[in-house]
Order: structure tokens, then C-alpha cells, then sequence
């Protein structure tokens, strides 16, 4: 039934080219993949080869997949393939004091938004017993499970964005369309199996070790929290989008 199944990201890009693929981006997925065990190949692998190896080519054509983790602009292609991230004044999404749009592959788009988080969030410091602690204010292995779910699972056909909202009492997570079905909200609070909207590029967020598709992911950010002694954190669809909000108190 998988295999018959129809993947947005297995989908051929007619107007990419493999000139569109950045070679720096491949060389990089290619030593983190193999330092964390998870695909040996020789890092002076050619492209089109690489890519076949990944089932990212079909012929000479890329997919959908292929653009967004390895081209150099995949928003030439797919504008709406970007994470918008926002600092705002207060608990109500009017003022902001920073917002920045992360472009390009969505690799870098991860790490761009964690980045932004990092800068915006605090790191308040404890002496417990003869040293000093820090810890902050949100685990921060929580966040980078939700970025990288909501990159991951979305639904790229739709015409907008994922969003990161970073307010003074809470951090929103939208991601783009709501759970792969049969997924629900619930099911997320207890074991459950891996639903794959994007398999291609799950496949490869696995190669780089940023999902282990087990399903345990979600479970994962609410042990944080409750080890963290913060709220549980809520999972909410809002209009037709997936959303994780995170609460201080």
C-alpha cells in the first residue's frame, strides 16, 4: 500500500535541472551522514549517482524532494518552501521587535530557526551545589524536535509557511496543513507509529540523524517539558494547520 501510495516529494520538478544542485550542500549531507553511521558513501561520489542512490532523480530529472535539500534555490521553484520566524512584544502577535524569513535548502532552514530561537529565548543560570548551571528557559531538544517535524511533515503543496512565534509567555510552532492521516492529536501524546507525508525527504532527515522514524517524537518533546518541570506542551490544529505551542508557566 506504501509503495502505490502518492508522495508530493517524489514528484518530478520539470523546470530544475542538475545545475541547480548545490555541490557544497551534498559534500556536507554526505559527512555528517556517514559520521553519524548512516549511509557509507565515498564523499567524492558523483552527483547524479548520489541522488540515485537516494531515488532523488528519476532519468535526468530531479524531484520535488531533491530541490528542497539540495538545490541552490529552491524558492525559485517553491516560494513558499521558507521558515518565517518572529520575535513579538508581549503575548499578542501585533509588535515585534525581530522577524527573519530563512530561505534556501531546508537543511539550513532548520538550523537557521534553531538559531533564531536560541537568540530570543533566555539561558538563566542556577548554583546548584559548587557550580553554576544553565539551562533554558525551554528544553532545547524540544524545539529542535518540533522544527524539524514541522519542516519534515508539512505539506509543501500548500502556498505558505511554517512560522516560529516566540512570545513572552509561550513559543508557537505552526506547521503547514494539518497530521498525515490517520494521525491525530491524541495519537501524538502516546506510542504511535512514524506517518510519513514526505518520504524522501524522511528518508534523508534519518540519514543526517535529525528524525529517527519511530514515531517517538512527540513523546520525546513532552518527557522534556515535564522533566524541565514546565507545562505539557499542547498540540492544537488551528485552522487546518498543526501547530505546538510552548508554555513557561
Amino acid at each position: 500500500m506504501e509503495n502505490n501510495r502518492s508522495y508530493w516529494d517524489k514528484e518530478i520538478c520539470d523546470s530544475a535541472t542538475l545545475e541547480d544542485i548545490n555541490e557544497e550542500i551534498v559534500k556536507k549531507f554526505l559527512k555528517v551522514s556517514k559520521h553519524k553511521q548512516r549511509l557509507h558513501l565515498n564523499s567524492e561520489i558523483p552527483i547524479v549517482e548520489f541522488l540515485e542512490k537516494l531515488e532523488l532523480i528519476k532519468g535526468e530529472q530531479l524531484t520535488n524532494a531533491a530541490v528542497l535539500l539540495f538545490c541552490k534555490n529552491p524558492q525559485k521553484f517553491f516560494p513558499q518552501a521558507e521558515v518565517r520566524c518572529t520575535r513579538f512584544n508581549g503575548t499578542i502577535p501585533l509588535e515585534f521587535s525581530s522577524l527573519e524569513v530563512f530561505q534556501g535548502s531546508i537543511i539550513d532552514q532548520r538550523e537557521s530557526a534553531i538559531n533564531f530561537i536560541k537568540e530570543h529565548i533566555k539561558l538563566p543560570a542556577e548554583i546548584v551545589g559548587f557550580e553554576q548551571v544553565e539551562t533554558w528557559e525551554y528544553p532545547l531538544n524540544a524545539i529542535q524536535e518540533a522544527i524539524t517535524n514541522a519542516i519534515c511533515h508539512r505539506d509543501y503543496s500548500l502556498n505558505s509557511n511554517i512560522q516560529v512565534r516566540i512570545f513572552d509567555d509561550r513559543l508557537e510552532v505552526w506547521g503547514c496543513g494539518s497530521l498525515p492521516a490517520p494521525l491525530t492529536v491524541e495519537d501524538l501524546k502516546v506510542k504511535h507509529k512514524s506517518v510519513l507525508r514526505n518520504l524522501l525527504i524522511a528518508n534523508c532527515f534519518f540519514r543526517i540523524n535529525f528524525i529517527e522514524q519511530l514515531g517517538t517524537g512527540t513523546q520525546k518533546i513532552l518527557t522534556a517539558f515535564l522533566k524541565q518541570g514546565l507545562p505539557e506542551p499542547l498540540f492544537v490544529i488551528d485552522d487546518g494547520d498543526f501547530i505546538v505551542v510552548f508554555q513557561k508557566v
